[in-house]
């Protein structure tokens, strides 16, 4: 270690003394990398959907397509149960 080291290191000790640091517990380590996959996976999304040349992803158009079969589903079905159509 040479001496410029040496003083940022006790620098350091004497200004951090007031600083309880604790051990990073597996909880916490667990509870960051969800929150940085979680940040990670929007920015990705926030990214591609910005970009006009990127192709479609196929899963998003899957879900895309399924949800609006779905939506056409939920339509026809309250139609027809409908009972003051009738009236």
């Amino acid at each position: 270690m040479n001496l410029q080291q040496q003083t940022l290191t006790v620098i350091y000790h004497i200004t951090q003394r007031k600083i309880n640091i604790r051990k990073e517990t597996s909880m916490s380590i667990s509870v960051f990398s969800i929150a940085s996959f979680v940040s990670m996976v929007a920015l990705l999304a926030q990214l591609h959907s910005n970009r006009s040349d990127y192709p479609d992803i196929p899963l998003l158009n899957l879900v895309r397509r399924v949800s609006h079969a779905a939506g056409k589903l939920a339509i026809r079905v309250m139609e027809y149960g409908d009972i003051t159509r009738e009236l």
